[in-house]
């Protein structure tokens, strides 16, 4: 299982650097059940980070392309995770918290990932 969220993770960065011209700082993969938790931590560029600390009003001119940065990205994460826990995605569920500059995705899964 550890060796499972190991591979997740270490694909989530390497997307995230290929597609954001950085990775994220940290990526934490928690699987339970049939759910696998990604907690991605140091999303924003420098750039954004920027911009929201002059202003909150800015997260309107940040939000739309950081969601379809991610929406972009997602396909392949969610191949990644069917190819690595054998089971297919249902559903996905995904929030950025810009005050924590962190990402939290719910990927829930058709079968329990310890069934395997």
């Amino acid at each position: 299982m550890v060796e499972l969220a190991h591979n997740i993770r270490d694909f989530v960065i390497g997307r995230y650097r290929s597609a954001c011209g950085k990775g994220p700082r940290d990526v934490y993969v928690k699987m339970t059940k049939n759910m696998v938790v990604l907690r991605i931590q140091g999303v924003l560029t420098p750039m954004e980070r920027y911009v929201l600390a002059q202003d909150q009003e800015s997260i309107s001119l940040v939000q739309p392309l950081r969601e379809k940065m991610f929406s972009l990205m997602l396909p392949d994460i969610i191949t990644t995770i069917e190819r690595t826990t054998n089971n297919k995605v249902v559903q996905v569920c995904s929030e950025l918290i810009w005050q924590r500059d962190e990402r939290y995705c719910l990927v829930i899964l058709d079968q329990d990932v310890l069934n395997q």
